[in-house]
């Protein structure tokens, strides 16, 4: 394990691909185990190794591999440049696990490692268009259908520019992460700095290019999914001048379980009573007054279930949001306004918002928040409250949260005209940090990227 020279610390990202069509055999693919390669440190002392172990589902055919090597003369202590240099590479398996059989060196009596086949490797300089150093296998390798060890040798180049030792990058701690497609399982990923001596740190780069067996079938993804997003839906107003057309328009979210039905129309604008919440304290600010503020949270009188998640706490954010959880936090970017960027919506604490942008109620207007007498419902109302810095610009919507999920939020003004503080209307749970199911798209926006 080694430094990155700093000139090659930021690294580009590549992807592939695949075009192919479910009604025939399956094409040839393209198996990484990231879609992006990236890069904490380089490695490699003497003989290079990837290491891992691979679940085939069906019959392949590996035409190539590739990765990234780190040999073109930087790098701290600094490695020679071999770039166009070749080498060998060997791929060895062995039955089920690499695991515990790193050290079995296969020139040794009782090693469960065989050689499945070599290739040639061609030394490229990371830092020049995608960076990948490609690996030619002719013949082509052959692997039936099982689980193995597998272990991927780069021997040194014998010729050319300073030959020696190979390097690659890898990524620092390893992630742990399996990775797959409709035919390979890709775990215990690792790298080793001389084959058969050491144990396996880290996470290498690697890609595959291989194709399965002939009558194998397959499927093929259509479209972007939404495996990656959370259930929301938005709208995001740049700034203009007068009112957005959201203005004078009135929505309900019908709750639905795992998604909302959002549909036109609902309760109109309803004055609100009581004091504003500005004439009290904060919970929390980024500017040590109402402007840029957060209520305390408050505790509902029952509990609140949205897609994905439920609460019995809110906070209400003075710039025209309402957080469903109890947020105590005086950053921007909880309590600031988004200017320009959909990420404290899309990366913060579950929130539905009206209009969603830079507001200064400490000018006019009020905050209010009430309570049916009979519990079923609470009411959030920003009421004549002016955009920061442009008096013209007034704002005036609510929320009402129901207690059996569903949602009104009726808009009567909602504008922004100061430079870059775009508005935001809509619903987002926070970014998943792991695969959920995707919600029923009918008649739905919460597939919609967040």
């Amino acid at each position: 394990m080694h430094k990155l020279s700093l000139t090659l610390a930021v690294l580009g990202t590549a992807s592939l691909a695949v075009a192919q069509n479910c009604a025939g055999a399956p094409g040839s693919r393209v198996f990484s185990n990231r879609q992006d390669f990236a890069a904490s440190f380089y490695y490699g002392t003497n003989l290079l190794t990837h290491i891992f172990d691979l679940n085939v589902q069906v019959p392949i055919t590996i035409s190539g591999m590739s990765t990234w090597l780190y040999d073109q003369g930087v790098g701290n202590p600094v490695v020679p440049n071999q770039v166009g240099n070749t080498a060998v590479v060997d791929v060895w398996t062995c039955p089920t696990t690499r695991v515990g059989n790193e050290l079995l060196n296969p020139a040794n009596p009782g090693s469960p490692w065989t050689l499945l086949g070599s290739g040639t490797i061609t030394v490229v300089n990371t830092g020049v268009g995608n960076g990948e150093s490609p690996v030619v296998f002719n013949p082509p390798l052959v692997l039936p259908a099982g689980v193995y060890g597998v272990n991927v040798i780069y021997n040194a180049p014998t010729s050319g520019i300073n030959p020696g030792p190979l390097h690659c990058l890898g990524v620092s701690p390893n992630p742990g992460t399996p990775y797959t497609d409709p035919f390979l399982t890709m775990t215990n990923d690792g790298i080793v700095g001389n084959a058969w001596t050491t144990a396996a740190v880290d996470s290498p780069n690697l890609r595959i290019t291989y194709t399965p067996d002939a009558l194998s079938a397959n499927y093929v993804p259509f479209g972007d999914g939404c495996y990656f997003r959370p259930y929301a839906f938005y709208e995001s107003f740049p700034e203009a001048p007068g009112n957005r057309d959201l203005s004078g328009v009135s929505m309900s979210l019908v709750a639905l379980g795992q998604n909302y039905l959002v549909v036109p129309g609902g309760p109109a604008y309803v004055p609100p009573a009581g004091a504003s919440l500005h004439l009290g304290p904060y919970g929390s600010s980024s500017s040590t007054s109402w402007d840029d503020a957060l209520s305390t949270p408050i505790a509902l009188p029952f509990t609140f279930n949205y897609p994905g998640g439920s609460t019995t706490d809110i906070t209400i954010s003075s710039n025209g949001s309402v957080f469903l959880a109890a947020v105590v936090n005086n950053s921007f970017d909880v309590c600031g306004a988004a200017y320009g960027s959909i990420a404290p919506f899309r990366d913060g604490p579950p929130r539905i918002t009206p209009g969603y942008h830079d507001l200064d109620v400490t000018v006019g207007g009020g905050i209010y928040y009430e309570v049916d007498p009979a519990n079923q419902w609470v009411r959030i109302s920003w009421d004549n409250v002016q955009e920061w810095g442009v008096a013209a610009a007034v704002n005036k919507y609510q929320v009402t949260l129901y207690a059996n999920g569903n949602i009104d939020m009726p808009i009567v003004l909602l504008s922004n005209q100061s430079p870059t503080n775009n508005a935001i209307t809509g619903f987002c749970r926070r970014r998943w940090t792991s695969r959920p199911r995707c919600p029923s798209r009918a008649a739905t926006a919460n597939c919609r990227r967040c």
